[in-house]
């Protein structure tokens, strides 16, 4: 799907490129991860999937969908998003990617453009986001507040991925995703957008992540908690004495603000 660049363009139309990475193992989960894509209001949306060679009926959903389909060189989550945005982001304003078991909620798109483009120096927004189960039933919705972009550096990363929308410049400016990571890259890639421009929040409920079994989040949160604070570490160059003296205060603010956004959470919005 590519509905092409904009041109005298309305707020919050500004062009949007999407990667999906997949593996195309959970076939019932990218179906819905691609209808909440094109189904967005967003009038300069590209979707593109990266997949593995051997993914033969991903690269048919990609054509029957009228999808761009780039085939994964190496592996890799992050290796596979640089890839899709490097193949189709010169024309595209704004770059994003999306796990291909989670989903956007309808607007999602159209909102977090219109945020972006109300801050020209802004190089990143986010927003809420609702956990559903395996089923798509709602377990809580997570209301990070802003506090989350100031905590992130120190202590927890409260920041969710999806739904979250990049300048594609600032992103080229700060370097793309870090392929050497399995687990925080996007935490990793946050922290050096925060230094190319104010990272900012969005208060609505930009996308759904599925928390199931087989989620590497789930999976492996022990090998991510261990990356995400050697990826905050790194950050800490110049002044390592205040991240010494942060990390405790912020990893308890971090818990607090996680147990608040979880308690407000029993609204969809």
């Amino acid at each position: 799907m590519d509905r092409g660049p904009a041109t005298g363009r309305s707020a919050g139309s500004g062009s949007v490129l999407y990667v999906v990475p997949t593996l195309g193992h959970r076939t019932e989960y990218l179906a819905q991860c691609l209808d909440s894509l094109q189904s967005q209001d967003h009038p300069h949306l590209t979707v593109v999937l990266v997949t593995p060679s051997a993914a033969d009926h991903v690269r048919a959903e990609a054509a029957s969908r009228g999808l761009h389909w780039v085939q994964q060189r190496g592996s890799g989550i992050s290796g596979a998003v640089n890839q899709g945005w490097l193949a189709h982001g010169r024309n595209h304003e704004f770059w994003a990617w999306l796990g291909d078991d989670d989903t956007l909620t309808p607007g999602s798109t159209r909102r977090a453009v219109a945020r972006l483009e109300a801050e020209p120096r802004a190089s990143m927004v986010y927003g809420r986001c609702r956990y559903v189960d395996a089923e798509g039933r709602t377990l809580h919705v997570v209301r990070p507040t802003g506090a989350a972009s100031r905590l992130m550096r120190w202590g927890p990363n409260l920041v969710p991925q999806p739904g979250s929308v990049a300048r594609g410049e600032a992103v080229l400016r700060a370097g793309l995703l870090d392929e050497q990571l399995r687990y925080a890259m996007d935490l990793d890639l946050f922290l050096r957008l925060q230094d190319v421009g104010p990272v900012r929040y969005l208060p609505e409920v930009l996308a759904t992540f599925r928390w199931h079994a087989a989620s590497t989040t789930i999976v492996s949160s022990a090998a991510s908690e261990v990356e995400a604070r050697a990826v905050r570490v790194r950050t800490w160059t110049g002044r390592r004495s205040v991240g010494r003296a942060a990390e405790p205060l912020a990893t308890l603010a971090g818990r607090a603000l996680h147990k608040l956004q979880r308690a407000s959470g029993d609204s969809l919005h």
